[in-house]
């Protein structure tokens, strides 16, 4: 009987004890092979990573095909709905919750073996699932941030190389998809739901980059 074709993966989590569990998981299965390689991924090998710095690390090899040709699999923290977002935005081709069943994660695995995303478009459930197009959008989720760190108005502007009344536009925007009273209730809201991450200072004279609207 012919023997299909392994999946090899490469194992990329930046957490000891999952990396370790994710290995173990994994190297039972007969259909899938857990690779030590180093450099360069191989075209068809599947990357597991999680978060979005994996993603873009996976992404700085040379040789590699565009970043949505790559099979990345990014393992989530519960409730992280903005790393999701941010990471399927960059390029990765699936997710699962770092809370999933080790028989989901062979399944995710052997979507993106085949080529296919995980979850498919037509799945019902999936750790993305909440990330629905009324959601926040990549510029809303950077103000939100930076209110976050206590940032008014004139510095996000300035942070993010935009006008004050475009900040006050996503600002409006924000508060009406979180259904929040005000400004510091939707940070509460975004931060319990895991749309943005811990507030951290930044220096006003480090912008994040300086862009157009």
């Amino acid at each position: 009987m012919t023997h299909p074709t392994p999946i090899h993966v490469r194992i990329l989590h930046t957490t000891p004890i999952v990396s370790a569990g994710l290995h173990s998981i994994l190297a039972g299965a007969e259909d899938i092979v857990v690779s030590s390689r180093d450099g360069v991924v191989p075209c068809g090998d599947v990357v597991i990573t999680d978060s979005l710095d994996g993603v873009h690390q996976c992404q700085r090899g040379e040789g590699q095909e565009s970043p949505h040709a790559m099979r990345i699999l990014v393992v989530a923290r519960q409730g992280q709905e903005w790393e999701i977002r941010h990471a399927l935005d960059a390029g990765a081709r699936g997710v699962v919750s770092q809370s999933c069943s080790p028989d989901e994660l062979r399944c995710a695995v052997r979507e993106l073996g085949a080529g296919r995303c995980y979850p498919r478009p037509t799945a019902g459930r999936s750790a993305g699932a909440g990330l629905s197009r009324d959601n926040l959008t990549g510029r809303e989720t950077e103000v939100l941030q930076l209110l976050g760190q206590g940032h008014c108005n004139k510095l996000i502007a300035r942070e993010m190389g935009i006008g004050v009344g475009t900040v006050k536009s996503h600002l409006q925007a924000i508060l009406s998809k979180l259904n929040a009273t005000a400004r510091t209730h939707a940070v509460v809201l975004a931060t319990e739901r895991g749309l943005i991450g811990p507030g951290r200072s930044r220096p006003a004279s480090a912008p994040v980059h300086q862009r157009g609207a």
